[in-house]
C-alpha cells in the first residue's frame, strides 16, 4: 500500500496543475465533465479512476484519500455517466476475485505465500466458472 500512496502522491501533484479544476461548466452537474470547453479526458485519467473506483467500490479503501488534489479529479470523473458501475460488480465471481488485497511483503517467504494465497483464489474462480458453464447453475 506504502508503494501506492507515493504514486498517488506524486499524481496529486501533477493533478494540483491540471486547468480542467479551474473552469466553470457550461451545463448541468451531470453534463461537467463533457462541458468543460477545450478540455479533454485522457486514457491516463481513465485507468487512475478506474484504479480509485476499483479500490473505493471494492475494498472499501480511499486511495485518494490523503491528496485533496486526486479526490478533486475523482469527484470530477465520477459524475460522467461513462463512470457508471451499476450492476458490473454483482458477479459472485467477480467478487471472489476482487475481494484478495494483496499484500506487499518484503521477505521471499511472505510473497510466495502471498502468491499461493492469491493462486488458490483464481483456482476457486475457475473452478467455480467450469461448473457453471458445464453444468448451468451455481455451485454451492
Amino acid at each position: 500500500m506504502a508503494s501506492c500512496r507515493k504514486a498517488i502522491g506524486l499524481l496529486d501533484t501533477y493533478y494540483r496543475m491540471d486547468p480542467r479544476f479551474e473552469c466553470q461548466p457550461t451545463g448541468t452537474e451531470e453534463q461537467a465533465p463533457k462541458s468543460y470547453p477545450g478540455i479533454t479526458v485522457t486514457i491516463a485519467d481513465c485507468v487512475l479512476f478506474s484504479l480509485l473506483q476499483f479500490a473505493y467500490v471494492v475494498y472499501g479503501v480511499e486511495l485518494f484519500a490523503e491528496f485533496p488534489h486526486v479526490e478533486e479529479f475523482y469527484r470530477w470523473f465520477e459524475m460522467r455517466d461513462s463512470a457508471r458501475l451499476e450492476g458490473m460488480l454483482e458477479d459472485e465471481n467477480v467478487k471472489l476475485l476482487a475481494s484478495h488485497w494483496i499484500k506487499e511483503r518484503s521477505s521471499w517467504a511472505g510473497r510466495a505465500w502471498e502468491s499461493l494465497r492469491v493462486f488458490s483464489t483464481y483456482l476457486a474462480f475457475m473452478g467455480r466458472s467450469i461448473a457453471k458453464v458445464l453444468f448451468g447453475k451455481k455451485q454451492k
